[in-house]
């Protein structure tokens, strides 16, 4: 009970918005399309590779995320509840924040957030330990590396899924045509997967040459920030779009 008063009242699974959507499950059409698509791509590129596979998962995850609360939107609007869902008594913000989490609560309970959360341990941890082996490093920055290597491991992935949501969100409210809306959000999603790649690649060929450890540790950092500052640039287009 205490942990629950001291979180946000739009993270909370008793939030009417998302007690709502939480009961709903995820469209198993996509899920089925997103698998498929990333089987394909795993087999063509060859190998039983950990990295390709998370790479892949992570993928499907994130354009999960930005679709699903896109989709909260385009529902509502067809329905003609949206206009009530906005004169609720919260905040834009809290509202948008809710359905966010709802769609986050939602994916959390199938296969696909599970494997995710453990290929990306996985991934880090053989990240870490990579460089702390192979790296020259000084025992103080080796334990900066490991504290920045574990916030990765449990904050990573919840920054990605809130700067995909805000981004779903945002082209929602932006973009009246569902389909435009959810081209748009995907492109988006994928420009930013494609990023994170390039940059995981570049840490690869980093780490052959002699970085200092404040270098690594910003590296490591690095993931952390940008999501949750593109993230709320994101929130707030969507929360201008409401007014």
């Amino acid at each position: 009970m205490k942990a629950l008063s001291i979180s946000p009242r739009w993270l909370r699974s008793g939030h009417p918005i998302v007690r709502r959507y939480v009961r709903q499950p995820m469209p198993a059409y996509l899920q089925a399309l997103l698998f498929a698509m990333m089987i394909s791509v795993f087999l063509m590129l060859g190998g039983l590779s950990i990295p390709v596979l998370y790479c892949l998962f992570s993928l499907a995850v994130l354009v999960q995320v930005a679709v699903s609360s896109a989709n909260k939107v385009y529902q509502a609007r067809r329905s003609s509840t949206w206009d009530l869902v906005r004169i609720a008594p919260f905040s834009s913000r809290e509202l948008l924040l809710s359905l966010w989490t709802a769609s986050v609560r939602q994916l959390s309970r199938t296969w696909f957030m599970m494997v995710y959360r453990l290929l990306h341990a996985m991934t880090i941890i053989g990240v870490i330990v990579y460089t702390l082996l192979f790296t020259n490093t000084h025992p103080q920055q080796a334990l900066l590396i490991l504290l920045t290597g574990t916030a990765m491991i449990v904050v990573q992935p919840f920054a990605e899924m809130f700067f995909c949501g805000m981004v779903g969100l945002a082209g929602a409210n932006r973009l009246r045509d569902q389909h435009n809306g959810q081209g748009f959000v995907v492109g988006v999603v994928v420009l930013y997967w494609l990023g994170y790649v390039g940059g995981v690649l570049a840490l690869l060929m980093a780490q052959q040459m002699n970085l200092s450890g404040e270098q690594l540790v910003a590296i490591f950092v690095t993931p952390l920030i940008l999501p949750a500052l593109f993230g709320s640039v994101a929130l707030r287009i969507a929360e201008t779009a409401l007014r």
